[in-house]
């Protein structure tokens, strides 16, 4: 045996250290790359002799009918170990009963995997009123293989890490059932399952929980950071001001000496254009490209410097798109509406975006926290849109407060000195939740892989 003391799981988040496993007294090689001893009375095979069935879901998209009472699960449906049936698509009786000719309908007790786009994300089948596509697997264990020391073995490192050793595709990666069938299983007596099922279902709950915790304090924490920029650009720094009605349902007062101008009047309103894209010429130039693809870091960052797509200058100059100077502050108007940053050089955008160029009197960074506060306005500009959007006739009426230059700027600097505190806090908490899915999945593949002796631990 290659360990020769209990096995050390790194240290819980917080301080808490993870506690020490015993080991198997007794072991034997694997011809494995991934691990050279298992328990001695453990055998190694092929998943395909672990499973009465594996196979796939239908490769038939069926249509969406919000009346429907059958659903049909996708990767997206498949969070945290379980199926989110509250969010999964519904469909018809006739599209459920065609689907079900196949073998996409799973069984209680099957395994779910993802094969599509988010490898390996699994979950025990509990009632088998649903139907899944083709980018989730479906494994049916046989009678020795216990169905959540399946689900946990393959949320193991070592299961992970096989499949991700396939992958095949770039923008949509995926595994094959032949890749599925094949990847190396380890077996334990159906005793020791169900004992290390019992221990984990108990160790990862309290591990969940932490980590569930840990993100609802990120949400507070979200939450306070959002009112401090509303109240910020809205109220000012000075307690004691006069205010008055500021005429903006969303504004409501504002400083007195303040003005409540529409936002096109001090700022220059820019949108953009898509060149075609059966022109591979117009495509990866020189130019950055703002579009709804830098949602993701727009999501996260103040500044956006690179883009995910860029065009040439022939696409500039076969489509309505402009160059806009630096320092442009640009928000999405479609998809996720609201999300900003401020350009750090010169860019062009897509039509789903809108640049403000600011005059002398707008502080960027100042509009661009203006432009935060006012989530909750764009949030029922957008209401009732079967796809979330702001029409441009909306967007020119927008109006913002107005202090003094030199007063956005004191709010900027007092923002950007208060927001770095909140994001050290989230930081460390983000941190935190890493720290514990990491001895999550340690700990997981440890016991799956004999690697420590969890009997009679529960």
């Amino acid at each position: 045996m290659n360990q020769t003391e209990a096995t050390r799981i790194e240290k819980f988040s917080g301080g808490q250290n993870a506690k020490n496993f015993d080991v198997y007294p007794h072991s034997h090689p694997v011809d494995l790359d991934w691990i050279e001893e298992i328990p001695k009375n453990w055998s190694t095979l092929k998943l395909r002799w672990a499973c009465d069935f594996i196979t796939d879901g239908s490769h038939h998209s069926p249509s969406e009918d919000e009346n429907g009472d059958n659903v049909y699960i996708t990767v997206s449906d498949i969070k945290d170990g379980e199926i989110d049936f509250e969010n999964a698509k519904r469909i018809s009786d006739e599209d459920f009963k065609e689907l079900e000719k196949g073998d996409c309908r799973p069984q209680t007790g099957d395994v779910l995997i993802s094969k599509d786009g988010t490898i390996g994300k699994v979950a025990v089948v509990d009632n088998n009123d649903f139907v899944v596509l083709s980018s989730i697997g479906i494994l049916r264990p046989s009678d020795d293989v216990n169905s959540h020391f399946l689900k946990y073995f393959s949320e193991s490192k070592y299961s992970l890490e096989q499949m991700r050793s396939h992958l095949k595709g770039s923008a949509i990666t995926r595994i094959t059932l032949e890749i599925i069938n094949d990847l190396d299983f380890i077996l334990p007596p159906k005793e020791e399952q169900d004992e290390i099922v019992e221990f984990l279902d108990t160790e990862t709950k309290t591990i969940d929980e932490l980590i569930k915790k840990k993100e609802k304090l990120i949400k507070l924490i979200e939450e306070k950071r959002k009112a401090l920029i509303k109240n910020a650009v809205i109220k000012g720094l000075n307690p004691e001001v006069d205010l008055k009605d500021s005429g903006v349902d969303w504004l409501g007062e504002v400083p007195e000496h303040w003005d409540v101008p529409r936002i096109r009047f001090v700022a220059r309103m820019e949108s953009g254009h898509t060149p075609s894209k059966s022109e591979s010429e117009y495509w990866d130039g020189d130019i950055p490209w703002v579009s709804l693809a830098d949602s993701g870091w727009m999501r996260e960052h103040d500044y956006i410097s690179e883009t995910d797509k860029t065009i040439s200058e022939e696409g500039l100059a076969n489509s309505s798109a402009r160059i806009l100077p630096p320092e442009t502050m640009v928000f999405t108007r479609d998809a996720t509406v609201g999300l900003c940053a401020i350009t750090t050089r010169e860019m062009a955008v897509s039509q789903h975006i809108i640049g403000w160029i600011c005059e002398d009197n707008l502080n960027p960074e100042y509009l661009l926290n203006v432009t935060k506060a006012m989530d909750q306005e764009l949030d029922r500009l957008t209401m009732g849109a079967t796809i979330s959007t702001v029409g441009m006739e909306d967007i020119k009426k927008l109006k913002m407060p107005l202090p003094p230059l030199e007063e956005q700027e004191e709010i900027v600097e007092y923002l950007n000195d208060e927001l770095e505190k909140f994001e050290d806090s989230i930081e460390k908490i983000q941190e935190g939740i890493e720290r514990l899915k990491e001895y999550r999945t340690a700990l997981i593949t440890e016991a799956v892989t004999g690697q420590i002796d969890v009997r009679g631990e529960v």
